[in-house]
């Protein structure tokens, strides 16, 4: 950007939108291991070059039981049947911690679809701590994803048809969002399974094993063919990552990731706006806090009624308050996940979050920057009179490049005048550095803000509403 750009721009008071769009953070804080299995030779040890929990290579019965072989991206991990019993190997990373959301996929090539109950990865080593398991079950070239919510029984996942022949590779993902409570079962980048589990939780880590290529010291679960690039995720990946990781095989996800979960016990990035009220006071609140609230993902949350304490810290609907965040650039493919309940107060046609006279609502909103200063409402929800923490999900890809903020509105005081909100995530792809210059640069001189058309849609859940600005026009 030339100076002469530069200096109109700060005699518009633009440029500390330069500051904030320089402050992107990478992908490689969702990314929790890899283990990208390309050792050779003799190696017994498969590196985690991200988490540091390096897998031992465990081995049994007629020799040799692995081999490090040319795989789908640089070297994979093979074991084959050797012709004899109990021929077995497994690379076991330890007891890692996985719970609550988490992606794990890798690539795998099956000698033999036949087999039954052929775990390729799993963390169920321990009974009574099972966690989960992925491979071939007892159908020819059917896969399944294996959950144990309560670290003993199984709720499992399996495709509706033979999705595996033997020797060819595929990239294989499973995935589980703890705030939707969905299950999904991903092959070559294509949703191939998927199920709602409503009121599971995977919030309470395992003590068991994670372990690649079997379960146990035995031949019955061994997966026999090659595995390689196994990568473990603590969000739920989206299919457009999922799709670009099988597109360009070796690659990671290249997802920024914000959270707002409140499981600091701080308010994380929010901040109360100042002459708004005292609603907030207190916040978050832990789920002993209150007797009433079902939904809460992990032990914090938003609660405009409440402040930390025992129930009788109640503090009722008569306050006000508004939280917000730091103004954000949104990027491509954005998608944010939240949940909400409390009180069915919608924001209305005609309010201006710059003066907040008049305005009643108990709601969460996406405001974008429009001038210096300026805000409008983009989406909002709203609860529903209930206590049920339920999801929602807002698809943003329609304001990639644009300034936004979140804020959290309790101006109601009447029945109902409360909010509560949790377990917020955002998550969007990370433009090449020169795009995200360019972008930047784009809104700043009013080509991405000012002006723009996007996609108006209005999206409703039972009385919890989210709508969009064609709403307010």
């Amino acid at each position: 950007m030339s100076l002469k750009c530069l200096s109109m721009l700060v005699r518009l008071g633009w440029v500390v939108v330069v500051l904030t769009a320089a402050t992107v953070s990478t992908s490689q804080a969702a990314l929790m291991h890899h283990w990208k299995l390309d050792e050779s030779g003799s190696a017994s040890v498969a590196v985690d070059s991200v988490g540091g929990a390096d897998a031992t290579i465990t081995g049994g019965g007629l020799t040799p039981t692995y081999s490090w072989v040319p795989g789908q991206i640089g070297n994979a991990m093979e074991v084959a049947w050797k012709g004899g019993p109990n021929t077995w190997a497994y690379a076991d990373a330890g007891n890692i911690n996985i719970a609550s959301s988490f992606t794990v996929s890798f690539w795998a090539k099956p000698y033999n679809v036949n087999d039954d109950w052929r775990n390729m990865v799993g963390k169920n080593d321990v009974s009574g701590n099972f966690a989960f398991w992925v491979g071939q079950h007892e159908n020819n070239g059917y896969l399944r994803f294996g959950l144990y919510f309560d670290g003993s029984t199984e709720t499992s996942l399996d495709t509706s048809s033979a999705v595996l022949e033997d020797n060819k590779w595929y990239f294989i993902t499973a995935v589980w969002d703890e705030v939707h409570m969905v299950q999904k079962l991903y092959v070559n980048g294509v949703e191939v399974a998927s199920a709602t589990r409503t009121g599971q939780s995977f919030a309470i880590p395992r003590s068991s094993n994670f372990r690649i290529h079997g379960k146990s010291n035995d031949d019955m679960n061994q997966f026999y063919g090659l595995v390689d690039d196994v990568q473990i995720y603590n969000i739920p990946l989206r299919p457009v990552d999922i799709m670009a990781m099988y597109q360009q095989p070796g690659s990671t996800a290249p997802v920024d990731v914000r959270s707002w979960d409140f499981e600091s016990g701080t308010l994380e990035g929010f901040s109360v706006v100042p002459g708004t009220g005292s609603a907030f006071d207190g916040n978050p609140v832990h789920v002993n806090d209150v007797s009433d609230e079902s939904g809460v993902v992990g032990d914090w949350f938003v609660r405009s009624d409440h402040s930390h304490g025992p129930p009788s810290a109640k503090i009722g609907d008569s306050p006000t308050g508004v939280l917000e965040t730091a103004p954000f650039v949104l990027w491509k493919d954005a998608v944010l996940n939240f949940r909400i309940a409390g009180g069915y107060h919608p924001w209305q046609s005609g309010w201006d979050p710059d003066n907040l006279t008049g305005v009643d609502a108990t709601a969460i909103t996406l405001e974008r920057l429009v001038g210096p200063g300026n805000w409008e409402v983009l989406l909002w929800a709203t609860g529903d009179d209930t206590t049920s923490l339920d999801p929602f999900q807002w698809d943003l890809s329609a304001y990639a490049g644009q300034m936004v903020r979140l804020r959290i509105y309790d101006l109601n005081t009447g029945g109902w005048g409360h909010i509560a909100v949790d377990a917020i995530r955002l998550m969007q792809t990370v433009p090449e550095p020169n795009s995200a210059v360019l972008l930047a640069a784009a809104f700043l001189m009013g080509f991405v803000v000012l002006g723009r058309s996007v996609d108006r849609r209005r999206l409703v859940g039972r009385r919890k509403s989210a709508c969009t600005e064609k709403e307010f026009a």
